[in-house]
């Protein structure tokens, strides 16, 4: 994506038509969440995963037609949308992933510190690729060039495909058996809205992640390449700054958490963790310096990893596990259908150049969803909840809806 963020900025420049490719990316990837969640309840994990390899490797092959044709001018607009496709397919096959980890964490771990560390391993996982391979990705463009920085993700995509293979070789096809009522998807939907929308604290994590994805995520990866390079900055400074959206991840990750653990509740974590977001943009607002931006970029790591751990933790000990799929996949349908619109705002205030107004309405979003979050009673009971009595907190608490009497 890095690689798609400079060509349309600096070769093609067009900020809009990557404003555009972004939004139908991300729109592609509401899908792909949805459709992973189904056929993952329905024929299991590892059936998820060969799906996602055979799209990953569809994406290669238009990757080699794509670096024969990409030093043509005359075929200027047929380039950009073969980039256009290229990367909405290799993000749709991302987001295909997303709803696997928690349900196999969840399975996998015996207790709350187990499913704690796997989930910190998760979100470093997470770390090593956006520092890595933002890091290399601005590096290898800015020093040999666009056409090297595709063969280097060629190859780094056919062995993601092999690991993919191996897990679906490996891992075990009872662990987590598929769905036995063979459901259709609306079905499959209701259900996990049902239970979403039901229970209050989901409500209000399913509110408030919404609006932190609808405006963090066009931030990363739209104004930040944006504000850079129109500064006269280049490509390096791009992936600095998305690098350091993953060492403020690391950072919260490996001793912030601790600390805030050993300081706050859960439920005080989570509303710091948005208002931190809230900071980082009206740093972005409000200074022109490359200096700030970094900042910025370290304090919505910061807050992301202090706000994802903690509320998908917390979540995990309290969903019963037989709901802990649809409940998760429709929280992410959610999420991630909400930041096309962010996206789309970027992209109307980019058209206009004023790309201050869309960071005010931003910074408002982020701070309603602070004075949600921390506002809220029913979130604030399940987030600092012990989860040691044995039996689900949304069994215990919310029995009418999760003892199966819910139409």
């Amino acid at each position: 994506m890095l690689y798609c963020t400079w060509y349309f900025i600096k070769i093609a420049h067009s900020s809009q038509d990557l404003s555009l490719m972004l939004m139908v990316s991300w729109i592609a990837n509401t899908v792909s969440l949805l459709a992973s969640n189904i056929i993952s309840q329905r024929y299991g994990y590892n059936y998820t995963i060969k799906i996602i390899s055979v799209t990953v490797s569809s994406a290669l092959i238009l990757y080699l037609i794509f670096s024969e044709f990409v030093h043509i001018k005359q075929h200027q607009n047929y380039i950009l949308m073969l980039l256009s496709i290229i990367g909405v397919t290799l993000s749709s096959a991302t987001a295909m992933l997303i709803p696997l980890s928690t349900p196999i964490i969840a399975t996998a771990s015996n207790d709350i510190f187990s499913m704690k560390r796997r989930i910190k391993i998760l979100s470093n996982t997470f770390i090593l690729n956006l520092i890595l391979g933002t890091f290399l990705g601005g590096l290898i463009i800015n020093v040999y060039g666009g056409g090297s920085a595709i063969l280097v993700d060629s190859v780094l995509s056919i062995f993601g495909v092999i690991l993919s293979l191996v897990f679906y070789i490996v891992y075990p096809k009872n662990k987590l058996k598929p769905d036995s009522k063979k459901r259709n998807p609306i079905d499959q939907l209701r259900e996990g809205a049902k239970y979403v929308f039901y229970t209050p604290p989901e409500r209000v994590i399913a509110t408030v992640s919404m609006m932190v994805n609808m405006v963090i995520t066009p931030v990363i990866f739209l104004i930040f390449p944006v504000v850079i390079l129109n500064g006269g900055h280049s490509i390096i400074d791009v992936s600095l700054a998305e690098v350091l959206v993953g060492v403020g991840i690391l950072m919260s990750s490996s001793f912030l958490l601790r600390l805030t653990d050993r300081l706050l509740s859960p439920h005080s974590i989570v509303s710091l963790s948005i208002l931190i977001c809230t900071v980082s943009l009206v740093l972005i607002m409000f200074s022109d310096s490359i200096i700030c931006l970094f900042f910025s970029a370290l304090l919505i790591g910061v807050g992301l990893s202090l706000f994802n751990v903690t509320s998908n933790t917390k979540r995990a000990l309290s969903i019963p596990e037989r709901h802990l799929p649809n409940m998760e996949g429709f929280l992410l349908f959610l999420c991630t259908a909400s930041i096309p619109l962010g996206f789309f705002m970027t992209k109307y205030f980019l058209k206009i150049n004023h790309i201050e107004y869309i960071l005010f309405i931003f910074i408002g979003i982020l701070f309603s969803a602070v004075l949600i979050s921390s506002s809220s009673k029913s979130l604030k009971s399940m987030l600092n909840d012990s989860h040691e009595e044995g039996v689900k907190y949304y069994e215990r608490v919310y029995k009418h809806i999760f003892s199966g009497d819910m139409a």
